[in-house]
């Protein structure tokens, strides 16, 4: 049982890695990771090494929130990411702590730029 959790474990991670690589440029990003099987008594969802409980609401890495139904796992970002900003001259930074991103000079880390747009 536990090298079948191990697996179901590595899939979901697999999943996750690959949106993760995925172009980012849509307003929405959530996910849907359909159950396996469509049994009318499901009680609970798997997601990597836990287990949550059907009707429940978590948050995943501090920057999605997550819930689980009898259709599977939604995880909806919370990250806001910054676009439309001078490149040349300013870096974004992230900040895992609240999954914020500020984005400020090369020169000066002190001086905030100027953002023009933030995708979620």
């Amino acid at each position: 049982m536990e090298g079948l959790k191990l697996v179901q474990a590595l899939s979901l991670l697999g999943c996750f890695l690959f949106l993760a690589s995925c172009d980012t440029s849509s307003s929405a990003r959530c996910y849907t990771l359909q159950m396996e099987t469509q049994d009318s008594n499901f009680d609970v969802c798997n997601y990597l090494l836990g287990i949550t409980y059907k009707n429940s609401n978590w948050t995943y890495n501090g920057c999605e929130n997550c819930s689980c139904d009898q259709n599977g796992v939604k995880c909806c970002t919370t990250l806001a990411i910054p676009t439309q900003y001078d490149e040349e001259n300013c870096h974004p930074i992230f900040h895992q702590e609240n999954c914020t991103y500020t984005v400020v000079d090369n020169e000066d880390p002190e001086k905030p730029c100027a953002v023009g747009n933030w995708i979620l």
